[in-house]
């Protein structure tokens, strides 16, 4: 049999070679390509992660409150800068958002200026209770205030505002007195409270507000004794618990909700027991969320009786297995089971 190797090319007196064949020029040609074109890889991706890391540079300087002394000061100034432009662009439109600007009352006397706007925005932006008077002969029917560093007196101008259906606090300083003063919005439907100092004792105040259909509670101190309040909206469709310490207690007076569709409940206290029970209290919830409760599959099973359930949301339930979820999908097929996140 004929060498595989006897074309390699014999070794001279000086330990070199005589000359290269085809094959091995061939081979280190494509071994010096391959360098060359990783060389160009690593280059191009320096490249984009410096433009990246730039670009991040650009928004944390643009969206990170609390710096100190002048270049925190250049933030502001440019934002609010930037927060008078943005209303001379758009002095006829209905919807508009701040969100994130490093904006302060010192630019809110420019939104007085927005005569037609409907929907605003100024989530996660400086701006305090004074700014919101600028805001009081606006044709709003949307408001976002997230993350803002308003707190109960600011409503006093909200409470302006007749025309507001939608209004988000969450993450402010808002407590039970607030809600007190926005008592006169007869058209107040879509309320977030997550994250607020309201407790039970204000629930009550919303009962002027009939048309509610969607209330946030997420992460507040309500407890099942404010449930009697809630239970009292008869328009009421979506309700968030999150993280609250509403149990079956609660829920149990919720079954006055006749028309309640969509229900959250994770992070509360919530069982197999509480599972069964549901059905019967709550037949037309058609969203659910279970998410990082005390549920096993026994319970899943138990959720598969309500009737009308298009939507069940069971994130970090490690302990139900994917053979009970299969189950649970074989007897309720037309749900759809989010389970993404361990």
């Amino acid at each position: 049999m004929a060498n595989l190797f006897s074309e390699r090319d014999s070794a001279n007196e000086d330990g070199g070679f005589k000359s290269a064949s085809p094959r091995r020029i061939g081979i280190v040609v494509l071994v010096a390509s391959t360098l060359v074109v990783t060389a160009l890889i690593i280059v191009v991706v320096l490249q984009m992660l410096d433009r990246a890391e730039k670009q991040a540079e650009r928004i944390r300087s643009i969206k990170v409150a609390g710096a100190q002394g002048s270049g925190n000061e250049f933030k502001v100034s440019e934002s609010n800068r930037l927060a008078k432009e943005l209303v001379e662009r758009n002095l006829n439109t209905k919807k508009l958002s701040f969100e994130f600007l490093d904006m302060t009352d010192q630019s809110m006397v420019h939104l007085a200026k927005l005569k037609k706007v409907e929907e605003l925005s100024l989530a996660h932006t400086r701006i305090s209770n004074q700014g919101l008077r600028y805001l009081s002969n606006l044709p709003l029917t949307g408001l976002n205030l997230t993350n803002t560093n308003i707190d109960s007196d600011g409503l006093k101008e909200i409470a302006k505002l007749k025309k507001l259906g939608y209004l988000n606090l969450s993450d402010t300083d808002v407590d039970d007195e607030g809600l007190g003063l926005l008592a006169g919005l007869a058209d107040l439907s879509d309320l977030n409270l997550s994250a607020t100092k309201v407790t039970d004792r204000g629930l009550p105040l919303l009962l002027t507000h009939q048309p509610m259909w969607k209330l946030v509670l997420l992460n507040t101190n309500v407890t099942d004794s404010g449930m009697n309040s809630v239970a009292k909206l008869k328009n009421l469709e979506c309700l968030d618990l999150d993280s609250t310490a509403v149990t079956i207690v609660g829920l149990r007076v919720l079954s006055k909700c006749a028309i309640l569709r969509t229900l959250n409940v994770q992070n509360c206290r919530f069982n197999d027991q509480d599972a069964a029970e549901l059905p019967r209290l709550l037949p037309k919830i058609s969203n659910l969320d279970v998410s990082h409760t005390q549920l096993t599959g026994r319970g899943l099973l138990s959720l598969a009786k309500l009737p009308r359930l298009t939507r069940l949301i069971i994130n970090r339930l490690p302990v139900i297995s994917k053979a009970e979820i299969n189950a649970f999908k074989a007897i309720s097929p037309d749900c759809t089971v989010i389970d993404v996140l361990p």
